[in-house]
This record gives structure tokens, sequence and C-alpha cells, in this order.
């Protein structure tokens, strides 16, 4: 393997041992050629460095003929997860140089053909004279033919012996198309579960966001004080509208009562109400322009007029000037 080879998978190293210790969501897929030109799978939308590793260990000291490995990765386990990122060609023989090797071409010894004047019991003499040292030995002018029959026979029994490999591997291919029809009915299901996982993943996130937003209204105005903001919210949704999305608003409010529409409340206030109405609005949306810091102080102010409203006029009072130092 060529240094910039090694540089690459190095850095697929690091990366996935970093996606593992960020929590990142990832996964693989490993393919690699041979020299004979066949490019097979070695790993599918897997995930982990360690694992990571053991396949690469096993492709580079296990299989000699590997000529490459394409390594891609993708930002989910389903089947429709994007690219993560561009992927990566690892070569491990230059085929070209193997393709360029002289080849070495070995032949048999030949005998000699005997000449054309040659009386015809001497080239069956001469027939004999090669088996001489073998088990023909000593049957004369007749050991060619013998032989001859032998490996009739022997090639017999060759054929017979090729046909029933052929048979097994035939009945071999058919049990393999069986297996990979199966293999692909399970990885469909697999792929199917693996989608429904990654929707429920998206939802289980969606309800710890809702979750956390409830656990910040609870915390700030109190258990009473976040019910009947709650439920003032619910009786008059127009007032967040355009400031929280109505997605995010609908999770925060959402319980089992149906939630009467804003247009059906509104027409049923009178003037005076509706007058205390617009001004909740515009004390609400005042409420969203103010920094995390002082929201939660004007909400503490705010529950603590809740508990006793006779405060209010003293708030006032201070505000405008008409109180009271006290000096010792």
């Amino acid at each position: 393997m060529k240094s910039e080879d090694q540089k690459n998978l190095n850095n697929l190293y690091l990366r996935y041992e970093k996606y593992d210790k960020n929590g990142t969501k990832y996964s693989y897929d490993i393919y690699f050629t041979t020299l004979n030109g066949g490019r097979q799978m070695k790993a599918k939308r897997e995930t982990g460095a360690d694992n990571f590793r053991s396949h690469m260990e096993e492709l580079i000291e296990s299989f000699s003929d590997v000529s490459s490995i394409t390594v891609s990765d993708y930002n989910g386990k389903s089947p429709k997860a994007a690219v993560l990122n561009p992927p990566v060609e690892l070569h491990l023989i230059d085929v070209k140089s193997v393709q360029a090797t002289p080849k070495v071409l070995v032949r048999d010894h030949e005998t000699p053909a005997p000449a054309e004047n040659r009386p015809a019991n001497d080239l069956i003499q001469g027939l004999g004279a090669l088996f001489v040292g073998t088990e023909y030995e000593g049957l004369g002018a007749l050991a060619p033919f013998i032989k001859g029959i032998d490996d009739k026979h022997t090639i017999s029994r060759l054929n017979e012996k090729n046909d029933a490999q052929t048979r097994e591997i035939d009945e071999l291919r058919r049990k393999n198309e069986q297996l990979e029809q199966k293999c692909d009915t399970l990885q469909k299901q697999y792929d199917d579960l693996q989608d429904e996982a990654d929707d429920m993943e998206d939802e289980l996130m969606q309800f710890h966001q809702r979750d956390r937003k409830q656990d910040k209204w609870i915390g700030m105005l109190g258990v009473a004080g976040a019910s009947i903001a709650k439920n003032f919210l619910k009786q008059n949704p127009a007032i967040l509208s355009g400031i929280i999305p109505a997605d995010q608003l609908a999770g925060l409010l959402s319980d089992d009562e149906p939630t009467p529409p804003a247009a059906e409340k509104e027409n049923t206030l009178t003037e005076e109400e509706q007058s205390r109405f617009d001004d909740a609005t515009t004390i609400f949306e005042w409420l969203q322009t103010l920094d995390a810091a002082v929201f939660e102080k004007v909400v503490q102010i705010i529950a603590i007029i809740r508990q006793n409203t006779n405060i209010a006029a003293h708030v006032l009072n201070f505000l405008n000037g008409k109180h009271q130092v006290q000096t010792t």
C-alpha cells in the first residue's frame, strides 16, 4: 500500500473514532475488488471504529488478491440516508503492474517422431520401449495398447466425477439463489425497520424538545402559575400568533381537551374584554423581545403579584417615585 493510501486509511480510523466519541449518527459501506475483477461487499450500513478496523485488517492481511477497497459513509443506517463524505478508494495492489508481468509458458517434453522409412515392427518396438520402467514393463509391443485401454477407463471415471461435481455445483448454485432471495427479503424488512427507527428517533427528539420547554415554564412560574398561563394561552392562542410557530405552540399547549378556535373566542368578547385582550397581547409580544435574564426577572415579579395582588399598587408607587426610604 502506498503512503498516500495508508494516510487515507488512518484518516478514516480517526473520523469514525471521532463520530463514536461525539455521538454522531453515521454508517459506512465497504466494497473490495480482487485481481480477477470481481467487486464484493464486506460491510453494509455498519457503525463503530473498532468494527471498521477489524474489517480492514481482515481484508489487508487475509485476502492476498484484494487490489482495492472503497469506503462510503452516510448520515444514518437507513438506505435513504444521504452521503456524509465523498467515497475513499484505497489501492493495495497495482493491477497494471500485475497484468504487465511476463508469463512463463511451460511445454511438455516432446518425443521425436520415428523416421518415415522405419519398418512397422520397429515402430511398435520403439513405442514399447517408452514404457520400460513403468507398470507396463514386460508387455513389450502390447504396452501402448494396454495403456490406451487404461486411459479410456481413466477418462471415463474422470468424466463421471466431473458430472457429479457439476451436479453438486448446480445444486449449490440453486441453494445460493434461494439464500440470496431470502437475504433480499430480510434486507428489505431490515431497511423498513431502520426507517421506522429513524422516524421514532426524530419523534423522540421532538418530544424531548417540547418537554424541556414545558419544564422552563414550570420552573419560572411554578406549577400553578404555569397551569394558569397555559390555560390562558389555550383560550387565546392568537396572542402568540407569529411569535411562536404553530406546531411548537400546539405541542406546548396540547392535552386531551379540545382547544376552542381563536375566532370563536374573539367573537364573544365585550368591548371592555376586547380592550383587556389587546393589552394582554401587547404584553405578551413585549415579553418575547426580552433576553433570558430580564424575562426571568419579569416573570418572577408577575408571579409574586399573582400571589398578592395588593403588591401591584406598591410596585406602581415605587416606579412613580412615591416610595419612602427608611433610615436608621
